[in-house]
């Protein structure tokens, strides 16, 4: 774990002196709730995530890290805006997040030397940068850590308290979190023994701190509802079958740089990617054959490998919010 973890941090040395550009310096420079201590409750109530923008975006607990960094440049003698002690905090973030990924796949009962090869993987990703290097990035690795902390504790049948508490954090620190829920419902069906009884009592709690989040992002942002231009994403202007099929082409170009990682872009929005005008679509093809696939292996497999079969439902749940099959999102 010590290995690994200096190994995901490592290879993101060279971002320490990044400069603050795009969102981190609409963040660290602008939001003025992250400068005085005085302003911690209106993280929580009334903040949005950029300043001077109304939204959908509620993450407190990644906003109040910011403050947390701020105050601790300013404690040390520097400027609170100094670079240096942000990156130091996402690159121990991707370290966590690497180890904690590495000990749930053994929980899953991956063999020993292929979990070590996939965390290693995930640490050393290309895939990664943004998270990593951007500041902002942060609140994609919080909710992934306390995601990751909620699995273990529910597959462990830790108290129901305790495992809420780590999803409560997970979706405080991005809204996507939230799936971590379904995530877990997943893994009882898909991972749990025989012998090992589903408790819906869990289900019960872990529904009501969604609901609870729910009612208080509502509070703090109102409706939250926000038009989606043209231009980030044209599948808003699309016929809904169209646009499902562009989105099911995309899923190609994801798994493409998972598996091929060259030539990222740090925008994809509006001319960048293909318009799906059919099923018959060369992308959709090949990515529905594809998805045939991984289920008919999944299913094949389901005794002696049940892994797979989470890997593969776990991607499509975690990816439920982001991947324009439901909602277009910007």
């Amino acid at each position: 774990s010590l290995l690994l973890a200096a190994l995901a941090a490592l290879v993101y040395l060279n971002t320490l002196h990044n400069d603050l550009v795009y969102d981190d310096a609409l963040i660290v420079e602008q939001h003025l709730v992250i400068r005085d201590p005085s302003n911690f409750p209106d993280i929580w109530t009334k903040a949005g995530w950029l300043p001077n923008r109304t939204g959908i975006v509620y993450r407190p607990l990644s906003l109040w890290s910011f403050s947390v960094n701020y105050r601790l440049n300013e404690w040390m003698g520097l400027d609170g805006t100094d670079v240096v002690n942000y990156h130091i905090f996402n690159l121990i973030l991707h370290a966590v997040a690497s180890c904690l990924l590495l000990l749930l796949l053994l929980r899953l009962r991956i063999h020993q030397t292929a979990a070590l090869i996939a965390a290693a993987i995930f640490a050393l990703h290309p895939v990664h940068t943004e998270a990593v290097a951007a500041l902002i990035g942060r609140a994609e690795m919080m909710a992934f850590i306390f995601g990751i902390v909620f699995l273990l504790n529910h597959q462990g049948r830790r108290h129901a308290l305790l495992c809420s508490g780590a999803y409560l954090l997970a979706i405080w620190s991005k809204e996507s979190g939230i799936l971590f829920f379904p995530l877990a419902v997943a893994m009882d069906i898909i991972m749990s023994r025989k012998s090992e009884t589903i408790s819906y009592r869990r289900y019960a709690v872990y529904g009501t701190v969604a609901v609870a989040w729910i009612i208080t992002r509502t509070l703090a942002l109102g409706d939250g509802s926000q038009a989606v231009p043209f231009v980030d994403n044209p599948i808003v202007g699309m016929a809904w079958s169209r646009g499902f099929l562009t989105a099911l082409s995309v899923q190609l170009d994801y798994l493409r740089i998972f598996a091929i990682p060259v030539s990222f872009s740090t925008d994809y929005s509006y001319n960048q990617l293909p318009i799906a005008a059919s099923v018959v679509n060369y992308r959709v093809v090949i990515f529905l054959a594809l998805l045939a696939f991984v289920i008919g292996l999944s299913w094949s497999v389901r005794r002696r490998r049940p892994a797979i079969g989470f890997a593969v439902l776990g991607y499509a749940v975690l990816f439920a919010a982001t991947a324009n099959m439901i909602i277009p999102i910007g």
